[in-house]
């Protein structure tokens, strides 16, 4: 079963403030992947693109897999909902019960902290296609 995230609380290393993240969309519920092909918004109805248009400042991703097999995970971004294209490099999700916090100073996914008006994630398996488990994907944005 998925782990639902709470929000979440970092503190600013420069300042010493505390920036609160709070949920605002699951970009992938429990989806189940038993295959090595490419899964994202363009690809699976399983996963979902983020309206960020309405968000300022940095994204923050909870991603939750039970999959028996490692996978990537990667920005996929649009500025008009038609054409994605990915950007920075894959992240990789170790395979098994897996929680995992994303964010802009996570290696690869500095683009987090860009300002793209849509944004989703494209996963794929990174070692055989899995048997078993599911991935989650939750956004989440700066509260004000």
């Amino acid at each position: 079963m998925p782990v639902t995230p709470a929000p979440a609380a970092t503190i600013d290393p420069r300042s010493g403030s505390v920036n609160a993240f709070v949920p605002q969309q699951l970009l992938a519920n429990a989806v189940a992947i038993t295959d090595t092909g490419n899964h994202d918004p363009t690809t699976d109805a399983g996963f979902l693109y983020a309206d960020c248009t309405e968000l300022g400042g940095p994204k923050v991703v909870f991603v939750n897999s039970t999959l028996n097999a490692a996978m990537t995970i990667q920005l996929f971004v649009s500025s008009n909902k038609t054409s994605f294209q990915l950007v920075g490099t894959a992240v990789a999700v170790a395979s098994g019960p897996t929680p995992l916090w994303i964010d802009q100073n996570t290696s690869g996914m500095a683009q987090l902290g860009q300002p793209y008006p849509y944004i989703g994630f494209q996963v794929k398996s990174s070692a055989g296609a899995p048997s078993s488990g599911a991935i989650s994907v939750t956004l989440f944005a700066r509260s004000a």
